[in-house]
């Protein structure tokens, strides 16, 4: 599972839950515009995704051979081409409200 939020860290309840079920995490968070060999590779050999509110588009999709699912962090899938993921079979959801209480 690729993890790109920074709120997310390695040894935290969320990476414990996803080793406890087998799943590795790879967390690369990011810090502004990722470079663009970088972010064109960025979901090689990856089966699952936790983003922030990085661009996913479908030039990057195309490099995401074995991608089943993107769960963005937050609410909406503006940051997301929806169709693209869509018609690539890609599963593609939110989690509304995880930042409610950076919000208040």
């Amino acid at each position: 599972m690729l993890v790109t939020t920074d709120y997310l860290q390695p040894g935290d309840d969320i990476d414990q839950l996803l080793r406890g079920h087998g799943q590795g995490a790879i967390h690369r968070p990011t810090a502004g515009p990722r470079r663009t060999d970088e972010a064109l590779s960025q979901f090689d050999g990856i089966h699952g995704a936790k983003m922030a509110s990085e661009p996913v588009t479908a030039e990057k999709l195309d490099s995401a051979a074995h991608l089943n699912m993107i769960d963005r962090s937050g609410i909406g899938y503006d940051s997301i081409d929806v169709d693209a993921a869509t018609a690539r079979g890609i599963a593609v959801g939110n989690t509304p409200g995880v930042n409610h209480h950076a919000v208040a």
